[in-house]
């Protein structure tokens, strides 16, 4: 999973990347909704890693 961000706008993009792909989610969300779903997913793919 990867961010990236701008430092006055905030998220400007997020990937899931696996088996050579990138696949680009999260771009028709809005900026305070952008930040909110990378911190929920990052903490789903830990706790998925963890098991």
């Amino acid at each position: 999973f990867s961010v990236a961000r701008h430092a006055e706008i905030g998220i400007t993009g997020m990937t899931v990347e696996g088996q050579g792909q990138n696949v680009p989610i999260g771009s028709f969300l809005d900026p305070d909704s952008r930040e909110s779903f990378a911190t929920a997913f990052s903490r789903a793919l830990a706790t998925a890693k963890a098991r």
